[in-house]
């Protein structure tokens, strides 16, 4: 087991994951309490065209993921006043248009269809040094924004005339929320892939939520779940050879059925 930790890429990935389910953990408890987990997947499915963008144009797709996401979040508000169309209706065309154009330039580069399944379902097995590198420098900044901002951000989506009384700039505050939604989608699809980063969102903050009495209890006890998910799930997909995003994602879908289970009715 020690020589198995010696080894560099399962340093990388133990790393990477222990990374990226903190901050994912933190950004989740909002999107649970803000009950936005569409807008979440939807941004999601969208990378998968920023990330084509990057492998034609030969960029780090990370980053023109994030380019598109955040270009993406910060123009719904104001596509949906320019339409006249519930968010629920532009969500449900830009997530199957998005993908489904990233799936299409895709197919035009030759060599990297195999590599498909990993953008959709996470291989942090081959995350490298450089991409390790990014995916610390964007969650060191959503991490330290949201630290700083989190009363302003949590107060926003609890109660917006409460927040609006207090002088919080609540438009602000909710572009701000679905940017650090957004980054943190990007630096996550490595570890569970596009097609799984709202559960790694959704399912550790929904599982610490059925017992939590208040939000400092969400924001303790949710990153320690993921990480555990996250580490067992990694534990997992090296000794029995299984995909790693579906191995943590099914983890963590384990610890929410035991946490309903164990609710006092």
């Amino acid at each position: 087991m020690i020589d198995l930790f010696t080894l560099p890429f399962i340093q990388r990935a133990v790393l990477g994951g222990v990374v990226i389910s903190l901050i994912a953990s933190l950004i989740g408890i909002l999107v649970v309490l803000k009950r936005s987990s569409f807008f979440g997947d939807t941004i999601a499915h969208a990378s998968l065209a920023g990330v084509a963008l990057g492998l034609l144009l030969s960029i780090n797709p990370t980053l023109t993921a994030a380019a598109i996401v955040i270009l993406i979040a910060i123009a719904l508000p104001w596509l949906e006043k320019r339409s006249l169309l519930p968010l629920d209706n532009l969500l449900g065309f830009i997530l199957p248009f998005s993908m489904a154009v990233g799936v299409l330039v895709l197919a035009t580069l030759p060599g990297y269809q195999p590599e498909l399944i990993s953008f959709l379902f996470g291989n942090i097995l081959t995350i490298s040094w450089t991409e390790l590198t990014v995916v610390g420098v964007i969650a060191l900044i959503t991490l330290t924004t949201f630290v700083l901002l989190k009363d302003q951000l949590s107060l926003t989506i609890f109660d917006a005339n409460q927040a609006k009384i207090s002088g919080i700039n609540t438009e602000r505050m909710n572009t701000l929320y679905s940017v650090l939604l957004a980054l943190t989608i990007v630096v996550s699809i490595k570890l569970v892939g596009i097609v799984l980063v709202n559960a790694l969102l959704v399912i550790p903050a929904t599982t610490v939520r059925i017992h939590a009495r208040s939000l400092k209890q969400m924001f303790v006890w949710t990153p320690i779940i993921a990480l555990l998910a996250t580490v067992t799930g990694l534990f997992l997909s090296f000794m029995v050879n299984l995909p790693s995003g579906p191995a943590i994602t099914v983890v963590a879908g384990n610890f929410l059925i035991i946490s309903i289970l164990l609710k006092k009715t």
